[in-house]
């Protein structure tokens, strides 16, 4: 741990990232699980209930993309930067949120940026 006035060095810092990217993969997976027992439920998709996801995974997203691994993953890249356009807020776009999501994970997982087996 650092003390008052301590510069943070690189392994602090890395720490500090990866903790990051462990906090924006929790929030996007919550915030989903609470999506999907909306689904279930066959609610309406209301605003408020969408948005910690899609902050979420935007927030985990423009951490990782630019990272070695994942940047060579155009095809899927592109893929959740235009679902990050889209306007609607309804079933389909979650379904589709939560299948790149999923993928991206496996990016992650597969790069060795986020384990899914910690």
């Amino acid at each position: 741990m650092m003390n008052e006035g301590q510069i943070p060095n690189e392994q602090q810092n890395s720490d500090i990232f990866k903790n990051d990217i462990d906090n924006a993969y929790s929030q996007s997976a919550y915030a989903l699980a609470a999506l999907r027992a909306l689904i279930q439920q066959k609610m309406a998709m209301p605003r408020p209930a969408f948005i910690p996801f899609y902050q979420g995974f935007y927030w985990l997203f423009c951490m990782t993309a630019p990272l070695q691994g994942p940047s060579r993953e155009l095809e899927i890249i592109v893929q959740i930067q235009n679902w990050f356009d889209k306007r609607n807020i309804d079933q389909q776009r979650v379904k589709e949120g939560a299948a790149l999501f999923e993928k991206w994970s496996e990016i992650l997982d597969a790069t060795g940026i986020h384990t899914l087996s910690k």
